[in-house]
């Protein structure tokens, strides 16, 4: 999670929904078979909201997973003793109620010390083999889920950020130690378990952000420093919180992306990319209103999906009423768990073609301002449609690759004409040949 001055910046910009696309840039092609919103779609449950108000909530929307912190040092509470009893009644709920779960394994237990006593992070000492014994407990205890309903274990959260790692900053070869410990860990305990690294605020790509007190660019450089040969050939997947201006910039950046990934490579096949943290606040103050984060929020997942990513909405219920303070509104619902039109926009969509596999996105007619993300499930296809430009477009239905009966605004739910040309803009609709 990034700090308010840079959310209240992103919010600011992604307020003009503006993106220039090349035609190129406008493609994204679902790169896991038989992948649909369900599988790959998920939202954050974290640690000061009601757990079964953020639980309600995800199943409220539809989504087929949540991702939740799993404490060191909430559940070592004594050296060489356990107390599994609140992650075991969490991650029950989660299974009871069909969800797959993202674990992000966090915290440093008391009588443990670190190379560095002043970091957060279990980084070198006693504490980094502390943490993969529990670790490698905790994937024994959990287990490696199902096909439909899998486990994934993360290490750490943000360690390119002094929030998250304490000390003097980020230390990109500390994390590759610990990360790698852990990760052999697991793998030692549960050789099928799914483990997810580098879990960086940003992308290995973003523009270098260099801050002089840590010595080094917390995104280009920390990524290439972290990413050593020993933990990416551990390594299932990497973790990346892609806050963005705009969700289409995610296209602009993928073949750079695809780059660093063919030099970090993991375990010898094609990288699996998780978006553990993705999303948009209500920010009233910077001219982001709800309607706003609903459209944002609608594009990111269309967007990431479409490219086959694991993709978790941060997150689930907001943590606080403040609609100028976009740190407490993130959520897809308020506080009391009433959907706010973000969460409404969700459900709306997981409802509709929520099982449907993805296909994956392209221009419409060669025309690279009008995205088509595109879905289908037996003789029933799916087109969600929206626009990059400063303007709404005319979009002719009968313009798509196959006849459409039905139309929906996704934010504001409103039924569409489709006997006429259909205003397109930054508010994705969804056209069908389902009946209602």
């Amino acid at each position: 999670m990034i700090g308010a001055a840079a959310i209240g910046a992103l919010a600011f910009q992604a307020a003009s929904f503006s993106a220039q696309l090349s035609p190129d840039e406008a493609h994204a092609e679902n790169m896991v078979a038989g992948a649909t919103l369900r599988s790959l779609l998920s939202v954050q449950i974290v640690g000061n909201v009601p757990f079964d108000l953020q639980l309600a909530t995800a199943r409220k929307l539809g989504v087929g997973g949540v991702r939740m912190g799993m404490y060191w040092d909430r559940t070592e509470v004594r050296v060489g003793e356990y107390d599994w009893r609140q992650n075991d009644a969490r991650v029950a709920a989660a299974r009871g109620a069909g969800l797959w779960t993202i674990l992000t394994l966090f915290g440093k237990a008391q009588g443990y010390v670190s190379a560095d006593p002043t970091t957060r992070a279990p980084a070198g000492g006693d504490a980094q083999a502390g943490f993969a014994r529990f670790a490698a407990a905790a994937a024994q205890r959990y287990g490696a889920g199902t096909a439909v309903a899998p486990v994934i274990y993360e290490i750490w959260n943000e360690p390119n950020t002094r929030t998250f790692w304490g000390g003097s900053g980020p230390d990109p070869e500390g994390y590759a130690g610990m990360a790698t410990e852990v990760c052999e860990a697991i793998k030692a305990a549960l050789s099928q378990a799914t483990v997810s690294g580098l879990v960086m605020e940003g992308t290995p790509v973003k523009p270098a952000h260099f801050v002089p007190s840590y010595g080094m660019d917390i995104y280009q450089q920390w990524a290439g420093r972290a990413a050593e040969p020993r933990l990416m050939a551990c390594l299932d997947a990497v973790s990346l919180h892609p806050y963005l201006n705009t969700p289409e910039a995610y296209l602009k950046d993928e073949p750079a992306l695809e780059r660093f990934f063919a030099e970090h490579p993991l375990r010898g096949r094609a990288t699996r990319i998780i978006n553990s943290e993705a999303g948009f606040a209500v920010n009233m103050a910077k001219g982001v209103a709800e309607d706003q984060q609903a459209a944002l929020d609608l594009r990111t997942v269309l967007i990431y999906t479409a490219r086959g990513r694991t993709t978790n909405l941060y997150q689930a219920v907001d943590t606080g009423s403040d609609r100028t303070n976009s740190e407490l509104s993130f959520g897809l619902a308020t506080t009391t768990g009433e959907l706010k039109p973000a969460g409404a926009a969700i459900a709306r969509l997981m409802q509709q073609i929520g099982d449907f596999e993805i296909v994956g996105i392209t221009p419409l007619r060669d025309r690279p301002d009008l995205l088509m993300f595109t879905a289908r499930r037996g003789g029933a296809h799916a087109y969600v449609l929206w626009s990059v430009a400063s303007q709404a477009e005319a979009v002719d239905p009968r313009d798509l690759p196959a006849p459409v009966t039905r139309g929906i605004d996704l934010v504001s739910g409103r039924a569409l004409a489709l006997s006429a040309p259909l205003m397109v803009g930054a508010s994705p609709v969804l056209l069908t040949n389902l009946d209602e």
